[in-house]
């Protein structure tokens, strides 16, 4: 976030240096001086720039704040988290959420818990024997159920070819039995 968008910011008030330069401004405001300000894409030719660069690296020399401290740290947790999700990549949940940012639910509970179920697998065939730690059933319909990469509930305009191509199986199956 730009040093402007913390300052206009409700969320950054907290830190300690937006802090300090909100209070400065109010002090200056209330003495009569008219302060605008003004994003710049770049540094050349700004009369005063030199000045500025040291008046930024004298205030690094204060103590990092409590909630730059805490993002760091966070960044640094999330960073690791990643790394070992990365490395789990014979993973049904892996396949359809590679990264550990937050997933966006859909509002209604019902539609968002049968995408996931469907996503990893978890299908009225298969629901039952990973409740009771049964054995897998056995299904052979191109393992559709069993499949977390089944291709049908990727795309919502191939979920009919998928039913289709599963009926077709389904009735050769019973035909042979």
């Amino acid at each position: 976030m730009s040093a402007l968008e913390s300052l206009h910011s409700l969320t950054e008030r907290r830190h300690p240096t937006v802090m300090e330069i909100l209070l400065l401004l109010r002090k200056l405001e209330r003495k009569g001086f008219d302060i605008i300000f003004c994003w710049v894409p770049g540094h050349v030719g700004i009369l005063g720039n030199e000045q500025a660069a040291r008046s930024m690296s004298d205030h690094m020399q204060q103590p990092v704040c409590y909630h730059d401290l805490k993002a760091s740290i966070l960044r640094y947790i999330h960073s690791v988290w990643q790394e070992t999700w990365d490395q789990q990549v014979i993973n049904k949940l892996h396949y359809i959420h590679p990264s550990i940012t937050h997933w966006a639910a859909v509002p209604i509970r019902r539609p968002d818990d049968r995408l996931t179920r469907l996503r990893i697998g978890h299908t009225r065939l298969t629901h039952r024997h990973l409740l009771l730690g049964e054995n897998p059933p056995h299904v052979d319909v191109s393992n559709m159920f069993n499949n977390a990469h089944a291709r049908g509930f990727r795309k919502p305009k191939e979920s009919a070819e998928v039913r289709k191509t599963f009926l077709k199986r389904l009735g050769r199956n019973f035909q042979n039995a």
